[in-house]
Order: C-alpha cells, then structure tokens, then sequence
C-alpha cells in the first residue's frame, strides 16, 4: 500500500505537467490505446453497424460522444452506426492572435485535454464502417479538418460535417463582443467555411446547427439562404425541445430535419415514442434524444 501511495505522489506531478503541456500543445494519445480500438473495431463492425450507400438518416443511430478513449470504447461496443467527434484546433489558451500549426483534436470544451488527435479518430472511425460525424466547434479548424479528411480518404458518402451557423438574436452589447472574438480566434463557422467543406466533398451531408434554440422566421430565413448557398445534401440540427411543426415546414423545404436534445435540460422520458411523434409531424433526419448523457 505504501508503495502504491508513492507512486501515485509521483505519478501526479506527471500529469498535472501532461495536462498543463496538452493545454497549449495536445499531444497524441499513448499508440497501445490508439491500436487497440483500430482492432476493436475492425472486429466489432458488423452489418447491423456498417453505414452503407444506401444508408437512410432516419436509420441513424449516433453515438454523441465518442472524444475520450472510454467513450469510444463504449460507443464500438454499442449498436451504434454513426460516430460523432466534437473538433477543434489544440491550445485552448492561444499565445497570440492568429497562432496556427495545432492539430486537430477531438474535444468538446476548450479546457479538454485527453481526446484524440484527430488521425487518430479518423484510423478507428474508419476501421468501424460507421458513419462519420465531425462536430465543429471552431471555425479556425475547417482547412485542417478538410486537408486530414482527403488525407485520410474518408468515403463523402459517410461523412456529416456538422458547424454552428451564427443566427443573432444577441443583444447589441454582446454582439460587438462576439464579434471583435471571432475577428481574433474565428471560432464561428463562416458560410465561407460551409462552401469550402461543400467544394472539398459534394457528397458530404452538411449539417447546420443554429447558435439559438428558439427560432423566429427571420432565422429560419437566413437557414434556408445558407443552406441554398452552399448547396447538396444539407441537414438542419434543432433542440428538440423548441421545435415546433411551423419551424419543421420552414426549413423542411430546405434540407433534412434533425433533432437533439440536452438531457441536462430537458429529457424526453420515453425517447420511441416522443421520436414517432417528431417523426409524425415530418422530421426526416437524424433524431438523437438520450434521456442520460451517453458514453461518458
């Protein structure tokens, strides 16, 4: 017991050192762990989890979080057809405006230091025959994301690339802030950035999330106008909680209808029936309501 104790005593400075090394540079995860889930999912890809090319979204099951190596670890081991990584540029404190040469890394919070390069991702995705979801959450990361994705060869067919379409709503002082942060860090996804990922893969699904989960028509407008922008197969991402039949028939003439939810705010309670009923008033896209928050 002693000894376990001054090992972990020695342990701990290591890794707060990691953790304070990953916050401005992410290094890669250790090639055992990496390795070992490439083979788990090689073996576990069966016909039930593979996205073929005739894959319909309302099929779709996603696994949300498969960032960290215990969720996607889990998220093989489910029946699940989809995985989800949320991306971002590594170095969540930037040492000055502008500040590029960091990889891409699979984390949902900026602090996040034990995802994934996003190579990394791309071997066990790959490996699984799911289809690949890419979650954006900084705009400064798409040329990246666009030239690891070609890299890799990820078949366009199974690929959603998904970012946050600025929508307003904020009040005047807050948007002269966001505005001056996304002049310095370009954390929003531009349309520039959605008709680049459109041009790099005509096939892809693109996926438009609005920042605001209550939506007017002057929003849902501008949805539809990015949308007829960018062109090809484009999937609208509503909170399911705020969506209602009128915002379905605005924007359903524009792409496919998604839903997700955000069990810390509102849990569906029985998720069959609540997605028949979404299904019922036209929702044809992928429907992902989780009464707990998944693979975690």
């Amino acid at each position: 017991m002693i000894g376990m104790t001054i090992e972990r005593m020695l342990q701990s400075p290591h890794q707060a050192a990691r953790k304070v090394h990953d916050l401005f540079i992410h290094g890669p995860r250790p090639a055992p762990v990496v390795d070992g889930l490439v083979e788990e999912a090689r073996q576990t890809a069966s016909p039930a989890t593979t996205w073929g090319p005739a894959m319909r979204l309302d099929q779709v099951r996603n696994a949300h979080n498969t960032n960290r190596a215990s969720e996607m670890k889990g998220a093989l081991e489910g029946n699940y057809n989809c995985l989800e990584g949320d991306v971002r540029l590594a170095g969540s404190i930037r040492p000055f405006p502008g500040y590029h040469d960091r990889p891409v890394i699979t984390a949902h919070d900026v602090t996040a230091t034990d995802g994934f390069t996003l190579q990394e991702w791309l071997r066990i995705g790959l490996a699984s025959g799911r289809g690949l979801k890419l979650d954006i959450k900084e705009g400064s990361a798409v040329p990246e994301i666009i030239r690891q994705l070609r890299h890799s060869r990820v078949p366009a067919q199974r690929l959603i690339l998904n970012g946050g379409v600025d929508v307003g709503g904020d009040n005047p002082l807050l948007r002269v802030a966001k505005d001056a942060v996304n002049v310095v860090l370009h954390d929003r996804t531009t349309l520039q950035d959605f008709t680049a990922m459109r041009a790099a893969f005509p096939q892809a699904l693109i996926a438009l999330s609005p920042s605001t989960s209550k939506l007017d028509t002057a929003q849902c407008d501008k949805l539809a106008r990015w949308a007829k922008a960018i062109g090809g197969p484009v999937m609208f991402v509503l909170d399911a909680q705020y969506t209602t039949p009128e915002t379905v028939q605005h924007l359903k003439a524009h792409g496919h209808i998604a839903l997700w939810n955000d069990p810390k705010r509102w849990k569906p309670g029985d998720v069959e029936a609540t997605t028949q009923r979404f299904r019922d008033l036209g929702v044809d896209g992928v429907i992902d309501l989780r009464n707990e928050v998944e693979l975690k």
